[in-house]
């Protein structure tokens, strides 16, 4: 089950990053792109005194621009083509000129509907843009406007050594900056995924969280976002979130594409209804085997071990309560294995057989029984240990198995009473007769 769960868990994660990567590549392929194109232009300018004609091609347009620091008083050229002037209108693109020494700027090439708004606002920023320049940045990302009309302006510097204060920008409307970030996410919207962009300073520019950025929670994450390296990350408690954050313009701005714990299960709902299911099911199964095992297997062995455990006291009760010597021996060595009480006071009873004394046990032993189990039934007389009187032993012997083994078991008692009571009675019917005999002969 766990196996299962962290399969798919591991699984959706990576759907997710898959999502997080494609986001990430087309925006970043829509802004190089502009930027490239950026570039292409500015490389195509060209410098020339003031006093040289300048040649205008066929469909083109051509842009001069001068600033009052130019190198050996050179004026700038541009040279638009037809085709990139169609392709700037197809995008709603403006080509902006801007001296940052001297606040002018001027439309190169003007797509959109935008008023001199946005050219108010740039001359505001030369300063900035000035300010910037000294630390010789390679392109300064600027945004201007409110909602749907805002603006994305991306300036480099035309030729750094000849107009140290020419950039040459191009504006790009908000929304397609937006639909470049947003139309993988937007593409399988059930995944919830969400994304920021934030500038160098770690500020929220753009981000479907940007309204409602306030929570403490949220608050954490784009401190650990601000502080994070590139690439994918997991934060866990109290953010939980998962998130893939790369940098785009020139480490100016960062998208971050993110998405929560919650979201994630819920699309892996499904499997994990599955794994709990059969959870349930292996956890119904178990039950059952346990009791059937219980029922069929563990309490009847537990009945038949009491029964045993029964047998045996009641064997070892009628062993010791019996009023015989009742015995076990070991074929292979001798050893005794069993015995009562009664048969620990018998074997403690010497034998004499040819003026040598032994024990009782070792006669038994000698014993020649047969082995098919009939009982071997006799009678011996020993002598007691310590006063030397005889005792009358009857016997019966059989040879059997127990544990696997040979043994030699034995039934014993004595019977010394009765014998002496047959000798007495005998004695005294010899002397009655004796007495007759005399009477008679008298």
């Amino acid at each position: 089950m766990t196996m299962f769960c962290y399969a798919s868990l591991m699984d959706e994660v990576s759907g997710y990053r898959k999502v997080f990567n494609n986001g990430y590549t087309q925006s970043r392929d829509f802004y190089e792109q502009n930027e490239f194109g950026l570039a292409g232009i500015i490389k195509a300018a060209e410098f020339s005194r003031v006093t040289e004609p300048h040649i205008e091609r066929e469909g083109g347009k051509v842009f001069s621009f001068e600033s009052e620091h130019a190198l050996g008083g050179m004026v700038g050229i541009l040279n638009l083509s037809e085709q990139l002037q169609q392709d700037m209108q197809q995008s709603g693109s403006d080509l902006i000129y801007l001296d940052i020494r001297t606040g002018i700027a001027r439309y190169v090439l003007k797509s959109s509907s935008d008023n001199d708004e946005y050219l108010h606002r740039l001359r505001e920023k030369a300063k900035q843009l000035h300010s910037s320049s000294g630390a010789g940045p390679e392109a300064i990302l600027l945004m201007a406007g409110h909602g749907d009309q805002k603006r994305v302006y991306l300036f480099e510097q035309i030729a750094p050594r000849i107009m140290p204060d020419a950039w040459l920008g191009i504006s790009l409307p908000q929304k397609q900056i937006v639909a470049s970030i947003t139309s993988q996410i937007e593409a399988v919207p059930e995944l919830g995924i969400k994304y920021l962009v934030l500038d160098q300073h770690g500020q929220v520019v753009r981000g479907k969280a940007e309204k409602r950025w306030s929570t403490q929670t949220d608050t954490l994450f784009l401190k650990k976002l601000v502080k994070a390296d590139e690439g994918f990350s997991v934060y866990s408690m109290p953010v939980f979130k998962i998130a893939l954050k790369k940098e785009i313009g020139g480490k100016q701005r960062w998208i971050v594409y993110y998405a929560s714990f919650v979201d994630i299960l819920w699309q892996i709902r499904y499997a994990l209804l599955f794994g709990l299911g059969l959870c349930a099911i292996a956890a119904v199964l178990a039950y059952i085997a346990v009791r059937h095992l219980r029922h069929a297997v563990f309490l009847p062995a537990k009945e038949r071990e009491a029964h045993l455990l029964e047998r045996e006291a009641f064997n070892r009760a009628m062993l010791e309560l019996a009023p015989v010597g009742i015995c076990v021996f070991r074929r292979a060595d001798g050893e005794l294995l069993i015995r009562n009480e009664r048969a620990r006071l018998l074997l403690e009873l010497g034998l004499c057989v040819g003026g040598h004394r032994r024990g009782l046990d070792a006669y038994f032993l000698n014993v020649p029984v047969p082995e098919n189990g009939i009982p071997f039934r006799g009678d011996v007389t020993v002598e007691a240990i310590v006063d030397a009187t005889p005792h009358h032993i009857h016997f019966a012997l059989a040879e059997l198995q127990y544990n696997d083994q040979p043994v030699l078991f034995c039934v014993f008692s004595d019977d010394s009473d009765r014998k002496n009571a047959e000798l007495a009675l005998a004695s005294a019917k010899s002397a009655a007769d004796a007495a007759n005999k005399a009477k008679s002969a008298f």
